[in-house]
């Protein structure tokens, strides 16, 4: 399914919001990619990039919009790269960085940035 509204199968389709946005092939559209927005909110692509894209994509791989009047919303499908480091942080439940291991994890102060 591709948006809301559609239910229409597109070959090498993987959504990248649990609204309906998706990167897949739209075979019908390669001569106008790049140059006239033919799209309901995907990213559309020849069938070729799309197949690769689709091999090579794994969930949370984060995915830039440019140009796009409409910003993306935190929550809204594979979204944690929206957040900043001190948000991330915030939100757990020692409000602190935490390094796992196989024997436990152990709060540890993030290394100032070069």
């Amino acid at each position: 399914m591709i948006g809301p509204g559609y239910n229409i199968e597109v070959p090498w389709s993987v959504r990248f919001t649990w609204s309906g946005d998706y990167l897949h092939d739209a075979y019908w559209s390669v001569g106008d990619q790049g140059f006239t927005n033919v799209s309901h909110g995907c990213v559309n692509m020849s069938p070729a990039d799309a197949e690769i894209f689709y091999g090579l994509a794994d969930p949370g791989d984060p995915v830039t919009i440019q140009g796009s009047p409409k910003a993306g919303v935190w929550d809204n499908g594979w979204t944690m790269w929206f957040l900043s480091w001190k948000q991330w942080v915030h939100g757990s439940a020692l409000h602190e960085a935490v390094l796992a291991g196989p024997h436990g994890s152990t709060p540890i102060r993030p290394r100032a940035s070069a």
